[in-house]
């Protein structure tokens, strides 16, 4: 896992109960998280003493096999940062709890099962705010195959843009996306599956920067 040097944030108490709450552009972000730990119950079947790997005996009925849990920890005390502006990347084998990490960081794992803190410039970092000031991108894409491009964009951006801005605003700023992305050419291209041609791997991968630049968030996590 990389992470930035640790520098002490300024601490600034934000109150998100506040109607029309919009974080200040030129406020910087710092999120950190310290000692995060989460463990898991994981149960396995095992056969009763009765029955030895050596001996001919062996269970006839699924009810002699008995359960037992055990806890199986995923994350281990880990603390880092991540600050506005910058990219932190999460590196680890396959089970090493990668994505773990990033779910307890987006506030996607029950509170009261993960120990340690997650702040935001030192304050306890509120689900609302981080609604807010953040965006999850998910692993796997989960896209209409049959919209276009610029539809698909649309859709987004109804649902993640602020109420009050007007449709023709919307429009402007998904046709912005567009040219900054590179899209132009596929802007009327539908999205596909495997069933249906649609656009390239790379130009769907552009979904990433897309969500994040249209909830105008301050971090992004995938």
């Amino acid at each position: 896992m990389l992470v930035t040097r640790p520098v002490e944030p300024s601490h600034q108490v934000l109150d998100v109960h506040e109607p029309g709450f919009q974080p200040a552009a030129s406020m910087p972000f710092v999120l950190s998280f310290h000692n995060l730990t989460y463990s898991v119950k994981v149960r396995r079947k095992v056969l009763p003493a009765c029955f030895s790997r050596s001996g001919n005996n062996s269970p006839d009925n699924g009810n002699l096999i008995e359960h037992k849990s055990r806890m199986k920890v995923l994350l281990n005390d880990i603390s880092g940062e991540a600050r506005e502006g910058e990219i932190m990347a999460v590196l680890g084998a396959s089970g090493s709890g990668k994505s773990t990490l990033i779910d307890a960081l987006a506030d996607r794992i029950a509170r009261e099962s993960l120990k340690g803190t997650v702040t935001l410039n030192g304050e306890v970092l509120e689900s609302k705010l981080l609604k807010v000031i953040s965006a999850y991108v998910m692993q796997d894409d989960l896209l209409f195959p049959m919209l276009t491009v610029e539809e698909t964009f649309m859709f987004s951006a109804e649902f993640r843009l602020p109420r009050t801005m007007s449709r023709s605003r919307k429009k402007a700023r998904v046709q912005a996306l567009i040219d900054q992305l590179g899209l132009r050419s596929a802007a009327k291209t539908v999205i596909g599956d495997e069933g249906h041609r649609g656009v390239s791997g790379g130009e769907r991968s552009a979904r990433f920067y897309r969500d994040g630049h249209n909830s105008r968030s301050h971090f992004t996590v995938s």
